[in-house]
């Protein structure tokens, strides 16, 4: 199974996108942390009287970066920019193979 990340940022192109994609792939592995652990710190209810400790709180600043570069790539420039947010997911090795494609990366 691979992960993949995508950007939702309406009216962006597709290089944009795709730019925006790298720049969060880029933070999470500067920080050699999986976007997954990050994207659950940043979502998960925390206990108000225990609060995040401090791993979670890195965890969750991650995926608040990786929005904010995501943010910034598909739209230079742009201020207020429009609302750009991450999808996380998980891809079947197989299912992402293209045609002609030995690696299943989508390149050949």
């Amino acid at each position: 199974m691979n992960w993949v990340i995508e950007v939702e940022a309406p009216g962006a192109s597709r290089l944009q996108r795709d730019r925006a994609v790298a720049a969060c792939w880029e933070v999470f592995d500067r920080e050699g942390v999986h976007p997954r652990l990050a994207e659950k710190a940043a979502f998960e209810p925390v206990d108000q009287a225990a609060g995040m400790d401090a791993e979670q709180a890195l965890l969750a600043a991650l995926w608040h970066e990786a929005v904010s570069v995501a943010t910034a790539a598909c739209w230079p420039g742009v201020n207020p920019a429009p609302t750009t947010s991450l999808l996380l997911r998980e891809v079947d090795d197989e299912s992402a193979r293209q045609l002609g494609d030995a690696k299943g990366l989508g390149m050949e």
